[in-house]
């Protein structure tokens, strides 16, 4: 039975011990291959020992077992932003196309999701596709309002798109919930500067400073 080793497997996470993870989940899915949680725990931890290869053919076989879990889906985008992360030029850029294809399958099967929005809109952003990450912030502000840092990014995408006045107004909505929240204030100081109200943009810079924040050199 594949209950006992995935136990094991539970166990050696909790304590941080990645080869004793990835023993005892080879175990389970060797038992039963259909196992989600099994395959995410044996990918990160092949991510955490810096074997990515080995993670992301973990999250490969994953999407192809259970092509009908949104987790799986988004496993293997997580893995790509990592070889994105670590990667240069066109391979940076295939692996972050690898990585929006992912949480879009995902997001077909979990439509719901704010943070599978949220995601998939900052890496659009990071694509330089702002237009197509504006739609993904405004649907996971929608489900979570609350969520500061789904406002933020929204923020920052409006900023990219040169919506200066709309960008400021989230970057204030953001702070009206958390105003010790540095990076919101930072954008507002540069999104004040840009709209030449500079005085706004230094008292925004002051905040900053005020909540420790230094420029580097």
């Amino acid at each position: 039975m594949a209950r006992p080793m995935i136990m094991l497997g539970f166990e050696a996470e909790r304590r941080g011990d990645r080869a004793a993870t990835i023993r005892a989940m080879s175990a389970a899915l060797q038992r039963d291959s259909t196992f989600v949680p099994a395959y995410v725990s044996l990918s990160n931890a092949h991510l955490d020992l810096g074997q990515i290869e080995r993670a992301s053919q973990v999250a490969q076989t994953a999407t192809r077992v259970r092509a009908d879990s949104a987790r799986t889906w988004i496993q293997l985008a997580q893995v790509e932003n990592v070889i994105a992360l670590r990667a240069r030029d066109g391979l940076r850029k295939r692996a972050f196309e690898a990585s929006a294809k992912a949480y879009l399958r995902a997001l077909e099967l979990s439509p719901e999701d704010a943070d599978l929005h949220d995601n998939l809109g900052n890496t659009y952003q990071t694509l330089g596709r702002p237009a197509e990450a504006v739609a993904h912030h405004e649907r996971a502000i929608a489900l979570k309002p609350d969520r500061v840092e789904s406002r933020l990014n929204y923020g920052n995408v409006l900023l990219m798109l040169g919506q200066l006045e709309d960008a400021v107004e989230q970057y204030r909505r953001v702070l009206a919930q958390d105003p010790e929240y540095v990076r919101a204030w930072l954008n507002l100081s540069l999104t004040l500067q840009r709209l030449g109200q500079d005085e706004e943009a230094a008292q925004a810079i002051a905040r900053a400073r005020g909540l420790g924040w230094e420029p580097t050199p």
